[in-house]
């Protein structure tokens, strides 16, 4: 195993141990897959507590009180790049998390 699989191995053991991302990984994961590539944002209406502290500490930013988190794909993929290096990709790492390849329209 190559430095760059350990570390999305990392990232992706991360992710499914803070299971508080589970609504936020779905829905970068559905809005992905419709765009093909890293477009957009996901909108979290409502958001519990758990899932404002999960971001707010991943995104190093205050997501509490809100009624509605919007995160760009774009801005989740720069996190994890300033975390887990910058082989990962977003793509990479719905790939490695969902256990299945993203399929693109030719």
């Amino acid at each position: 195993m190559n430095g760059a699989d350990n570390d999305i191995n990392r990232c992706v053991s991360y992710f499914k141990d803070n299971k508080e991302f589970g609504r936020l990984i779905s829905n970068l994961h559905d809005l992905f897959v419709r765009h093909e590539r890293c477009f957009g944002a996901v909108r979290l209406p409502e958001p519990s507590r758990e899932e404002e502290k999960a971001i707010s500490v991943f995104f190093k930013r205050d997501y509490y009180n809100q009624q509605l988190i919007r995160i760009g794909l774009a801005d989740f993929e720069r996190q994890l790049q300033k975390i887990y290096g910058d082989a990962i990709t977003l793509e990479k790492f719905l790939e490695a998390y969902y256990e299945k390849q993203i399929i693109k329209k030719e």
